[in-house]
């Protein structure tokens, strides 16, 4: 049980400087948040917004992590209710509504009826007529934004990717998805809210502020071809709730993804099990598992449930979206001989234990120096500067000393002697000295280290230069050339404020 908790610690260290430190975290999250802000303006000016989304937004920087970004127009709106479509010609005249229809569909799948003419060129050129009405085809919207891209950016190497198209460079690779975006919520996520109540998490505040961001649909049908299909997406709703987990349960999910990438997926040329997997176990799991506390001493237990759970979801071949779980996302890739070979993978992993972790190359270091010392991240450190210290005063001679265990009696007798020496014997004599027996007495650990917000530096007069720096990074991305006159305005409020 100990060396499991000591483990733990270990781990949330070595997350702490690979994911980030709670303070990092949320400096990300809140230049994220001023670029939105300061973007608002020209959405209104040029009736369309571009919101970043993706593990960037949630507040990562892995080496995994690229840029995903989402565009919608704002002058055409998705309403899931008929009724609500003369509203809409009332209040907003100058607005394309557009009706969704799920009837005889796979849950998380839509149709979209346009119910009114449109300005936009792409989506009068996606309709097709059925049964004396139009339906906006995602294949056909989805093709005529890539096809607008390549002839206005034909340097870039572009391809398709799912619902997004993908900027191939140097770098790195951008993914740039065109939705629409609906105010509503389906009645089929109305479970959903309830289950919320009924299990406390999230709380209502951040249920609120969900319902009022809505949802989105994007170009993608449940197979390939089905082109009259889209997808419905809660991208906004996702990141809302991952800004309300604490950072134990934050790094989880980072350990999760980095386990994904550095094990299960890397001997694989075709990867099955995507991050966006790991983020609906951690949910499920937060929502659901009452038992665990997502502390630092417990992270490797809550690692362990949300792999037990993926694990029991392949063998299955049900993974269930956490808002509509009637949608099983392993419908189409987690089939057949594929199930087999992955459960039979994710087994052997089982089978390991924790010990699995050693595979990643990312935490390998961290867990090995727990494992071999015997003693956590923390401790390393100061036995190491004890020890730069010593070779220091020795002029860089190192010596061995045996680890002995001797009597309380004897440690006290030694105290003594070493009190009346002068001060470079006693040095001497620190140094030589065996290292007493611990001590049988129950250790607690202090209260800034038990809860949640456990923080090894506080680095709040660093704040400005970060999201300074991060500007400036993105100041140079080929993406957000056109937005430089803005990010330069940013920076220079935030340097004026501090």
């Amino acid at each position: 049980m100990n060396h499991i908790l000591r483990l733990s610690e270990s781990v949330y260290t070595g997350l702490c400087r690979e994911v980030g430190t709670p303070t990092e975290v949320r400096i990300r999250r809140e230049v994220m948040d001023t670029y939105h802000l300061s973007q608002r303006l020209e959405h209104k000016f040029y009736k369309r917004v571009i919101k970043w989304s993706g593990s960037k937004s949630e507040g990562f920087r892995l080496s995994t992590s690229d840029d995903d970004f989402m565009r919608w127009p704002l002058d055409h709106k998705v309403t899931c209710e008929l009724s609500l479509v003369s509203f809409y010609y009332q209040l907003i005249p100058d607005t394309t509504v557009i009706l969704m229809e799920s009837d005889d569909l796979p849950p998380g799948f839509t149709r979209l009826n346009l119910m009114s003419p449109s300005s936009n060129t792409i989506i009068r050129s996606s309709c097709e007529a059925k049964n004396q009405k139009l339906y906006i085809s995602s294949v056909l919207f989805r093709d005529g934004h890539l096809s607008l891209h390549k002839y206005n950016c034909p340097t870039l190497h572009t391809i398709p990717h799912g619902p997004c198209y993908t900027h191939l460079y140097e770098g790195g690779e951008i993914d740039v998805v065109w939705c629409l975006h609906s105010e509503e919520w389906p009645k089929n996520v109305l479970p959903w809210i309830q289950r919320c109540r009924q299990h406390n998490w999230p709380s209502e505040i951040v249920i609120s502020e969900i319902l009022i961001k809505g949802f989105h649909v994007v170009p993608i049908g449940s197979t390939p071809e089905n082109g009259e299909e889209w997808r419905i997406s809660f991208s906004q709703a996702e990141q809302k709730l991952i800004y309300s987990m604490n950072h134990c349960q934050f790094l989880c999910y980072g350990l999760l993804k980095i386990f994904l990438t550095e094990v299960i997926n890397f001997q694989n040329n075709t990867p099955v099990i995507c991050s966006y997997f790991t983020k609906t176990i951690v949910f499920w799991v937060i929502q659901t598992n009452n038992s665990l506390t997502w502390t630092p001493e417990n992270l490797l237990y809550c690692f362990w449930a949300c792999f037990k759970l993926l694990i029991s979801w392949v063998r299955i071949g049900n993974c269930p979206n956490f808002f509509i779980p009637q949608n099983n996302m392993f419908r189409q890739k987690v089939t057949g001989s594929v199930q087999t070979s992955l459960f039979s993978q994710l087994y052997d992993l089982y089978c390991k234990g924790i010990s699995c972790l050693l595979l990643s190359q990312t935490m390998r270091p961290y867990l090995s120096f727990a494992i071999l010392n015997g003693t956590s991240i923390l401790k390393i450190c100061t036995l190491a500067r004890e020890s730069c210290i010593r070779c220091k005063r020795k002029g860089g001679q190192e010596q061995e000393n045996a680890v002995e265990e001797i009597p309380h009696e004897q440690h006290q007798q030694q105290d003594a002697e070493v009190d009346h020496v002068d001060e470079d014997k006693s040095m001497r004599s620190v140094e030589d000295r065996q290292i007493p027996r611990r001590s049988t007495r129950e250790r607690r650990k202090p209260t800034w280290m038990n809860n949640q917000e456990y923080v090894f530096t506080q680095q709040h007069s660093l704040e400005w230069k970060k999201k300074c720096e991060f500007l400036h990074d993105l100041k140079k991305s080929q993406e957000m050339r056109k937005y430089e006159d803005e990010i330069v305005r940013t920076m220079l409020d935030i340097l004026k404020n501090n």
